[in-house]
Parts: structure tokens; sequence; C-alpha cells
């Protein structure tokens, strides 16, 4: 099981920010060079400080993580594919929700379904 912990390990760094770590990634944090690792250890600090916030706030919980073990480098684009439809179907459910109130009388049972898919694309 993956925790909030582990979620920070190296080898999840990459799939948070939507890539995998490159060769050249880890050249740059293997060369030696002091200006290229301070770069890259302050990336990575503001990364991890992004995250814990996102964490913190309950934006993100470890669904989120499972969803990025499921990227891969045959789907490198994966996390932001599947955030990206959630936020359109979600935009789509809310203007029918919107519709649907402003409706004179409203029918409930059109809300009811509109409230239900949303629900159910936004639970656990």
């Amino acid at each position: 099981m993956l925790t909030l912990q582990n979620a920070f390990a190296r080898e999840n760094v990459g799939p948070f920010l939507g890539c995998t770590l490159q060769p050249d990634c880890e050249t740059l944090l293997t060369s030696g060079k002091a200006e290229d690792t301070m770069d890259v250890a302050k990336m990575k600090a503001q990364m991890i400080e992004f995250r814990n916030s996102l964490f913190q706030e309950g934006f993100v919980d470890d669904q989120f993580i499972q969803l990025q073990q499921l990227q891969d480098d045959s789907n490198p684009d994966f996390v932001t594919e599947v955030v990206g439809l959630f936020f359109e179907d979600s935009e789509r459910l809310l203007e029918e929700l919107a519709k649907a109130l402003e409706q004179e009388p409203p029918d409930f049972k059109l809300i009811d379904a509109f409230v239900h898919q949303l629900k159910g694309s936004s639970s656990r």
C-alpha cells in the first residue's frame, strides 16, 4: 500500500510532474555540478512543498497516487488525460445541473440524475 510518506520517494517525483525522470535528469542529479544540483534540489523542494499542500488541503489523496502508478512510458500523459476528462465531464454536468435548476418547475428526477453522476465521478 502506498502511503503519503513513500509518495515522495524519488521514483514518484517524475510521475507527479506528468513525466518520468529522463536519463539526462539522472545525469544532472549525479553530475556533481554544484549549481545544477542546487537547481534540481530547489525544484524538488518546491514540488514536494506543493504536493504536500495539495494533500493537506484535501485536493488529492492516496487515490491520486494510485492513479499516478498507472502512468508509464507507454502512456506518459495518462494522469493529465484522466484529470482533464474529469474536469470536462464535471463542467458539463454542472452546466446541465444549472439549466435543470432554472427550469420552472424543476425536474427533480433530472436534477437527481446529474447530481448522482457528479457524485459518482468524484467519490472514492
